[in-house]
């Protein structure tokens, strides 16, 4: 933990414990084995979110925006950057940037495709109408990227499963790989 670190986050962090019911009640056990030595910088890249690596940059007073997260909450924003770091390590280290990892696979099990080499750039996947998000309260951000629909997917189905604005076959596959990784 490095930067602004405080009890605003760890509130965060209290308040997902509800949701380690994944991988059939082994959550804790998940998250140590898959997310272990994950680092949260707070004060970093310009008021955005970005992840390099295992290292998810937060800006000041995240806390205060409103987040193009499911349910448009910051505590799916903060799952949604853990997202990347499980991507990120699925490929070796940068996944969310140049591919290789979680996020291809279920862009290819859902029929998508990406438009660019960079995973994370704007309006860079394309998808078959029915496996996309639906744009409702902060879903649709999902579909922006190959990188971002693999993050949106790990936080909502953390979150919010069998919420009808997540394509099922992405919630499905996402259930799958968070069995099998446990």
């Amino acid at each position: 933990m490095r930067g602004g670190w405080n009890n605003i986050l760890l509130g965060f962090a209290k308040k997902a414990q509800p949701n380690l019911q994944i991988a059939g009640g082994y959550g804790q056990e998940w998250i140590n084995k898959n997310l272990s030595g994950t680092q949260i910088d707070i004060g970093g890249f310009s008021g955005n979110c970005i992840t390099f690596g295992s290292t998810v940059y937060l800006p000041e007073n995240f806390e205060n925006k409103t987040w193009n997260a499911p349910e448009n909450s910051t505590l799916a924003m903060i799952i949604h950057e853990l997202g990347h770091v499980l991507d990120n390590r699925s490929g070796g280290g940068n996944a969310t940037w140049f591919g290789g990892g979680a996020g291809d696979a279920l862009m290819n099990y859902v029929g998508g495709q990406s438009k660019y080499f960079i995973r994370w750039l704007k309006n860079s996947l394309s998808l078959p109408d029915d496996n996309m998000f639906k744009d409702n309260n902060g879903y649709g951000y999902g579909n922006n990227s190959p990188a971002d629909y693999f993050a949106h997917t790990f936080a909502s189905t953390i979150l919010t499963p069998n919420n009808s604005n997540m394509p099922i076959m992405a919630m499905v596959w996402m259930e799958a790989m968070i069995d099998l990784t446990k």
